[in-house]
């Protein structure tokens, strides 16, 4: 078998990566580090090595894994969790602790925040349980250690000094050298676990959960590893609990029937108690029957090229709930697109928001507008407060392609959100008529 395809086989098979997720050269630039770490001469003998010798198979992973979190990431989902727990968990009569999960943890910035928000919400550490959840053992090693320096503090003021730490939580913290160290009470109010979430057996022994934590692992998986996610998740949590997300997981999870939030950039939803309420509330959000645009030049390009009987240029990287191989490449437009809209991802998945909308404004000078594009535009946008920009991206993918899922859900969610009631119900209707069109077509 070819050395790069072995490799390939390795990733999807024990991670569920879908390497194209990752981008261009990606497995390539993988194996490059780790040839040369190794004394190899080839890939051959590297591969032959790997044959021979388990533990080369987890410095493969190792370098896979690249952790990317910080603490309070997004804030909205933390925002939420306090709002929760202070408000729907109390006012119910509760003799049991609430238990949290979060997985995948990475290097632990994300089960620390949710004990900082548990903590600041005046609970006491004997009324909840945290786990949190990891493949990387390197990562597990960091979190335990509690030492974290600049990468893992985002905000007005970057930096590691209790300036970079929200108010609220800068008594969990005291600097270190050129650190910050994260107190005892929040690192011992943590259990750690190593565990596979694309093993059959993974989390077999924990119970349920109140509120699960798992945010941008789906973007990078391959469609069966996805199933196999979901099942473990669905499995934990208890009917009527918590999922938070990632922004661009939304609609896989409405896909398999659970609710959304109402609570602004959370991307929170519950899992439905009954059949009767999967099916009654759980429909995603759709476009309105109209959406007034003026149509611009580009815009009127790309609608005279479907007219001339061309489609639209398909730009779905899993980021946005879709699985790279069932997008066929036939241009070099559809494949320069799939990586802009990668990197594009990539950056707003580090907060490096700013940077992310620059790579899609470059697509867009560099080919006609597509739906997929405005759509994460829209996204960012959103992350950033910038309401009327996001109206407007939105929109424009609307106009572009009137039946984009993507957009049609997050533009109904804005809406929502902005308490206009009645462009989210139209949305919404437009939403139910498509996806019972799907239904009925097989799709």
């Amino acid at each position: 078998m070819n050395p790069s395809l072995y490799i390939e086989t390795i990733l999807a098979d024990t991670l569920g990566l879908d390497p194209e997720s990752m981008g261009k050269g990606f497995v390539g630039r993988i194996l490059g580090g780790l040839l040369k770490k190794s004394g190899c001469s080839s890939l051959e003998d590297y591969v032959a090595r790997l044959k021979s010798l388990p533990e080369e198979e987890e410095k493969i992973f190792e370098a896979v894994i690249v952790p990317e979190t910080w603490f309070f990431r997004d804030h909205g989902p933390f925002d939420y969790l306090q709002h929760y727990t202070m408000t729907k968990w109390r006012q119910e009569t509760r003799t049991e602790k609430i238990r949290i999960l979060s997985a995948p943890c990475s290097t632990g910035e994300e089960p620390y925040s949710i004990v900082m928000t548990l903590l600041t919400a005046g609970m006491s550490p004997e009324e909840f349980v945290v786990d949190a959840v990891d493949l990387s053992e390197n990562a597990l090693r960091v979190a335990r250690g509690g030492l974290y320096g600049k990468g893992s503090f985002r905000g007005p003021e970057i930096g590691t000094n209790l300036k970079s730490v929200p108010i609220q939580s800068r008594n969990y913290f005291h600097q270190e050298e050129s650190k910050l160290r994260i107190s005892q009470q929040v690192v011992s109010a943590v259990r750690f676990y190593r565990d596979n979430l694309l093993r059959p057996s993974s989390l077999a022994q924990m119970p349920f959960y109140h509120v699960i934590f798992c945010r941008n692992l789906l973007i990078y998986l391959h469609t069966n590893a996805k199933e196999t996610v979901f099942s473990h998740i669905d499995r934990l949590l208890r009917p009527g609990g918590v999922l938070i997300t990632g922004h661009a997981e939304v609609l896989f999870w409405r896909q398999k029937g659970y609710i959304l939030v109402d609570h602004p950039r959370s991307f929170a939803l519950k899992k439905p108690l009954g059949k009767e309420e999967k099916n009654g509330l759980s429909s995603p959000l759709k476009a309105p029957e109209r959406v007034e645009l003026r149509p611009r030049r580009e815009a009127e390009r790309d609608v005279s090229l479907q007219k001339a009987g061309k489609s639209q240029v398909i730009i779905a990287p899993p980021a946005m709930g879709t699985d790279l191989k069932s997008v066929p490449i036939q241009s070099e437009q559809e494949s320069d697109g799939m990586e802009f809209m990668l990197q594009a991802r990539s950056l707003a998945d580090r907060g490096e928001m700013e940077e992310a909308l620059t790579v899609c404004r470059r697509y867009l000078e560099k080919y006609p507008p597509c739906a997929q594009m405005y759509c994460l535009m829209g996204l960012i946008h959103e992350l950033r407060d910038r309401v009327g920009e996001s109206e407007e991206c939105y929109l424009k993918a609307l106009y572009l392609d009137p039946d984009h899922l993507e957009t049609l859900v997050h533009a109904g969610l804005m809406y929502e959100r902005r308490h206009d009631h009645e462009k989210a119900t139209l949305l919404k209707s437009r939403v139910t008529r498509i996806e019972r069109q799907r239904q009925n077509n097989g799709n």
